[in-house]
């Protein structure tokens, strides 16, 4: 009896797709650091953390998480969707009233003058509206369709930032150019939407109460869910100043590849979870969240030993030797990364359990909060760090302690221990002999340059050959394997 094969998530086209705009993106903070004064650079970083801000303070967190547990029911779904559309439209545009209300309050906190905080208003009526309509096509299966749309403004939005940086050096006209991008995008999305019925002309609520129901909960968690995962920043924004503030970021460098890979991989694997809770297949359930780690610590176990090895020459490539300060925060953050691809609440989000979301980000949000301003107040940015990576500890065990009592699921089969040994090894084997070849090399850039250029071909081709089925989704790589493994047999 042949062997049953393990379900795989098909993320990839997302993933490559705003992967490769993505990377453009890197470059932004490049640019920033040799275009633009530190002062600025921390107010553009202070804007954008609470721009991150909005979907969780207009409790809209909720609403496109929701996308992908509506789109997997049997019924109503279409329906569901567009009362989802219907919500985030009025509730952003609520926020936004609220946000000049009350802008004597909020704006020193911001650090910002007048041109900045209005060009930030601007800014938050976008924020969650400008992402619905690929999570839609995404929730839908429609993978390709909603990667490309994804990809194509993701683009545009990274060109139209350095555009700004390079010409106008300037945290206003930077946060005006993200903006406008998104405005746009957001027409695109309409447009696109009214065409095949998934988004409502105008507002459509004949299900906003069944929606509310489940999203009310998770979006009023959001609140705690940011500080849970942002409360070093949120604090560090008020206690120290802006050029400080830029410092600590670049040290707690975001890669937007990594968020992209662990965003896609969820987004893909929550309706297709939802639809194994709903037929109660546990096994399958399993199998699924298990090919998700599979593929998300593919790149970030890698991506840990790299950023902890080289990341002194990585900061002085990136933002110059003048934030070489960065470093401490750069090793450290290396952790958090790595922990935070680890996912831990996607069995609640699949089955809609709002509750117990709501509970624990309400926990994990105080304790994050508490221990994050005890830990800066005694020891610095440092210590806030530290606070975040302990409370990502405790939030994973117990996320994960939810799948196995709450939904029956097994631990052996949820975790693929020996593939994250193939991947640990691999991985830090290669960081140990990148480590002791630096000596030979006349300086930390061209230490990292020809080294870290091996440690990624070696491990990535060491994991083609060893584990070619995680590729399956991308049909010309597996033709490149299905001709190398042919060969290869046919020589044998």
């Amino acid at each position: 009896m042949s062997e049953k094969k393990s379900p795989k998530i098909a993320h990839w086209p997302i993933s490559i797709l705003n992967g490769i705009s993505a990377l453009l993106g890197l470059i932004l903070p490049m640019f920033m650091s040799r275009h633009i004064p530190s002062e600025e650079i921390g107010k553009y970083k202070i804007i954008f953390l609470y721009l991150m801000m909005v979907p969780a303070f207009s409790f809209s967190s909720g609403i496109e998480n929701g996308l992908y547990y509506w789109s997997g029911l049997l019924h109503n779904a279409k329906e569901k969707v567009r009362a989802a559309w219907s919500m985030a439209l009025i509730q952003s545009f609520i926020f936004f009233i609220i946000l000049i209300i009350f802008s004597p309050l909020i704006k020193p906190l911001l650090h910002a003058s007048w041109d900045l905080y209005i060009s930030f208003t601007i800014a938050s009526l976008t924020v969650v509206l400008a992402s619905m309509y690929e999570s839609i096509l995404i929730a839908r299966k429609k993978i390709w369709a909603g990667a490309i749309f994804s990809a194509i403004f993701n683009t545009i939005n990274t060109i139209s930032l350095l555009v700004a940086i390079i010409v106008f050096k300037s945290a206003v006209m930077i946060v005006w150019a993200y903006a406008i991008t998104m405005l746009i995008k957001i027409g695109a999305s309409y447009y696109l939407g009214t065409k095949d019925g998934w988004i409502p002309i105008g507002l459509d609520l004949k299900e906003a109460k069944s929606v509310r129901k489940y999203y009310f909960p998770v979006s009023t968690s959001g609140i705690f869910d940011f500080l849970m995962n942002n409360s070093d920043r949120f604090l560090l924004s008020i206690l120290i100043s802006p050029a400080q503030f830029a410092s600590y970021t670049f040290g707690c460098l975001s890669i937007p590849p990594l968020q992209i890979l662990e965003s896609s991989v969820n987004r893909v694997l929550i309706p297709q979870l939802a639809t194994a809770i709903e037929h109660d297949d546990k096994l399958l359930a399993a199998h699924l969240y298990r090919s998700s780690l599979e593929q998300i610590m593919f790149i970030f176990v890698p991506a840990f030993v790299g950023l902890f090895i080289f990341a002194e020459p990585i900061i002085q490539l990136l933002f110059t030797t003048k934030y070489l300060d960065s470093v401490p925060y750069l090793k450290l953050y290396a952790l958090w990364i790595l922990l935070s691809g680890i996912p831990y609440d996607v069995a609640a989000r699949a089955s809609g359990n709002g509750k117990w979301i709501l509970k624990n980000t309400i926990r994990m949000g105080t304790f994050s909060l508490l221990l994050c301003a005890l830990l800066a107040w005694k020891t610095g940015p440092l210590g806030a760090l530290v606070a975040m990576i302990i409370t990502l500890l405790v939030q994973k065990s117990y996320g994960l302690n939810l799948m196995i009592k709450n939904y029956g699921w097994s631990l052996n089969e949820m975790i693929p221990y020996k593939t994250l040994l193939l991947y640990g090894m691999l991985a830090g084997a290669l960081g140990i002999i990148s480590y002791f070849l630096k000596n030979m090399f006349s300086s930390n850039i061209a230490w990292f340059l020809y080294c870290s250029v091996p440690f990624a071909i070696i491990y990535l081709g060491a994991i083609l050959v060893l584990r070619k089925d995680l590729f399956g989704e991308i049909p010309f790589l597996n033709k490149l394997l299905n001709i190398f493994y042919s060969k290869k047999t046919k020589t044998l």
